[in-house]
């Protein structure tokens, strides 16, 4: 085409190239049509073809193991066969989004991907909002949480930084200049963090201010080399945490002393820290079909020098969905909330398995609702609701906190279970974290106090239960629930509800346990001597005036009756001083022996056997072995005698 007229064409001359690659071509499409072939002669004899590549051989001298090499090969032939047989670009082809061969990767290619997963999420901040173009002033959430926000906001020339506190008595609101274009931050109680990745010629640099301290110049920062990045930044006690491109965790001092620096090796989703626990999320491998396959590492950080490895555990995620928040609940559990709704914690005392607390879904009013997760109290998921498109809050107007309370996605037999059960599962729980906290700290007196305020909570929603039981006619569901109890005041109420029943089997199997649990039986208790029957008063004589040898006899032996009356109740009161005395400070038997974890708690013991409320009988601390003092006999007994 194009050539004057009469010229006559001269023949394209092919380039060896473009020659081998026809001859590659035409190689190609003669297996396939081998192949297709025989895949239409297997599948009226039943898919031997199938069954035939995937056939491995293990005679060779590997010691019995598969060639994956060529059962991959072989994978991929057949499904190259496939996708010809159904057309390039056909229903088959379209329903799979492959077109078959692609140019670059030929038939592994597409066995890639077909065997493939979503893309990798990228590194993730935690309650912070995108930089939106076009959004005034470029405001946007670096970071808010239960202690308070960071705000960015674009100027001309530079960025300004805004952190306002929930608690305005205790800290006023920052303002600071922005020259490095921070692009994440974290706060608590004691400081804020910023952390930028390299830009306009600055390198990616760390930013660390102090709250208060009562030193000048405690700010400190730190730039990285060329090459590496700051990913995210997290607070905890007394620490600063830095996970870089370079998978560095580079952990700080309040003061800007590098206390370690530790490695990680896959990419990073994100890092949480509170108190003395860091959480780092990196990615396990690559994701399987639509699913993310994330793992979380668990460190000790109390010694910021020595960080110890807690937990290497799986992070599971909803089917198809991807990590929208990680951080720590009040009561120091990790916790994490997919793009499904679904919020689940980590729970220490049980061995860092999750559990979930909440299924977010549920609770939506309508489809275009989102749920933007600010933080996770002991009972709460405190959210922003946000409507319409909008998948984040905007800066203004400022938005509306609202809280989501926590219910356990649970399946009861009865209608009225599930809200009385997830309540007792969510206090349990909520108790073996604070136990666990509490081992570490003996001298908190707050988690005390909160463990003895569970464990009455956890009491009276299991009385509810078991009342419905009752009412229901079901005694065994009644006695497994009080087995369950663990004060002995909640066992006395049970053994009263059973009795209101009229249920004589379950309120004497709840004698019995009341007696196992509760009933000391170490205390060996003398019985009283019997006290002399009174006798009974004579009538008073007639009255005589006697003579003086007799009044003074008898003025001497009323005087020494009421000394011997002042010594014996000075003795009772010492006799009942001594026994309190020995119930406070009696020393501690030997372990051989059960004991009463809920008895009466000195102030020296009251930590150790606050601790062990719940646990099973024989396991708290050894009692005090006391012995009974029979009481003195009385002033007319006395008498009488």
């Amino acid at each position: 085409p194009g050539a004057a007229a009469g010229q006559v064409a001269k023949p394209e001359v092919k380039s060896e190239a473009a020659a081998e690659e026809d001859l590659a071509s035409e190689i190609i499409t003669a297996e396939e049509d081998t192949l297709v072939a025989e895949v239409e002669g297997a599948a009226a004899s039943g898919g031997g073809l199938r069954r035939r590549l995937r056939k491995v051989t293990h005679d060779s001298d590997d010691g019995g193991f598969s060639d994956h090499d060529d059962d991959e090969a072989a994978e991929a032939a057949l499904l190259a066969a496939q996708l010809k047989r159904h057309g390039k670009g056909g229903a088959g082809a379209g329903a799979s989004g492959m077109d078959g061969r692609s140019q670059t990767g030929g038939f592994l290619s597409a066995a890639g991907g077909a065997h493939g997963g979503a893309e990798l999420q990228d590194v993730l901040h935690p309650s912070s909002t995108p930089k939106v173009e076009g959004a005034s002033n470029g405001r946007r959430f670096l970071l808010w949480n239960l202690t308070g926000m960071v705000l960015s906001r674009d100027e001309q020339t530079y960025s300004a930084i805004e952190v306002d506190f929930n608690n305005t008595e205790q800290h006023r609101t920052l303002r600071l200049t922005d020259r490095y274009g921070f692009s994440m931050a974290a706060l608590d109680g004691a400081a804020v963090i910023f952390g930028s990745r390299s830009n306009n010629g600055n390198p990616s640099t760390v930013v660390y201010r102090p709250l208060a301290s009562w030193a000048p110049n405690s700010e400190w920062q730190v730039q990285f080399e060329k090459g590496e990045e700051a990913q995210a930044v997290a607070l905890g006690h007394k620490f600063a945490a830095v996970a870089t491109s370079a998978r560095y965790l580079r952990v700080y001092s309040h003061t800007g002393a590098q206390r370690a620096l530790l490695c990680f090796n896959a990419p990073l989703v994100a890092m949480a820290a509170s108190h003395g626990l860091l959480a780092l999320v990196q990615h396990d491998g690559r994701a399987n079909g639509a699913d993310q396959s994330m793992q979380v590492v668990l460190f000790d950080m109390r010694d910021a020098a020595r960080p110890v490895r807690l937990a290497t555990a799986p992070l599971p995620l909803s089917p198809g969905a991807t990590l929208h928040w990680v951080g720590f609940s009040e009561a120091g559990g990790l916790a994490t909330v997919d793009s499904a709704g679904v919020v689940r914690q980590c729970m220490r005392a049980n061995g860092f398995e999750w559990v979930p607390v909440l299924h977010c879904a549920a609770l939506k009013k309508s489809a275009q609702e989102h749920h933007w997760v600010v933080g996770l109290t002991d009972a709460q998921l405190m959210c922003v609701i946000c409507k319409g498109d909008d998948a984040f809050p905007a800066t203004l107007p400022r938005p509306v906190l609202s809280s989501l309370p926590l219910t356990m996605p649970l399946a009861c037999a009865e209608p009225f279970e599930p809200k009385l059960e997830g309540e007792r599962l969510m206090t349990q729980l909520l108790l073996d974290e604070y136990r666990a906290v509490a081992e570490d700290e003996q001298d908190d007196g707050d988690v005390q106090a909160r463990l003895l305020k569970g464990f009455t909570k956890l009491d009276g929603v299991t009385i509810k239960l078991m009342q419905h039981a009752c009412r229901s006619e079901r005694n065994a569901r009644a006695l497994d629930l009080a087995t369950q109890l663990q004060l002995p005041k909640a066992l006395q109420a049970a053994l009263k509800i059973a009795n209101h029943y009229k249920m004589a089997p379950l309120a004497e199997r709840i004698t019995m346990l009341l007696q196992a649990k509760f009933d000391d039986t170490e205390v060996e208790v003398e019985a009283p001597p019997p006290r002399a029957a009174a006798a009974p008063r004579a009538k008073p004589a007639p009255a005589t005036v006697p003579t003086a040898p007799a009044a003074a006899a008898a003025a001497a032996q009323e005087e020494e009756e009421e000394g011997a009356d002042a010594d014996d109740e000075e003795d009772a009161a010492v006799s009942d001083a001594g026994e309190a005395d020995t119930a406070e400070n009696a020393p501690p038997q030997a372990a051989s022996k059960p004991s009463n974890p809920f008895a009466k708690m000195s102030s020296g013991q009251s930590g150790k056997n606050v601790l062990e409320l719940g646990a099973a009988p024989g396991t708290g601390p050894a009692g005090a072995k006391r012995k009974a003092v029979a009481p003195a006999a009385g002033k007319a007994a006395k008498k009488v005698a």
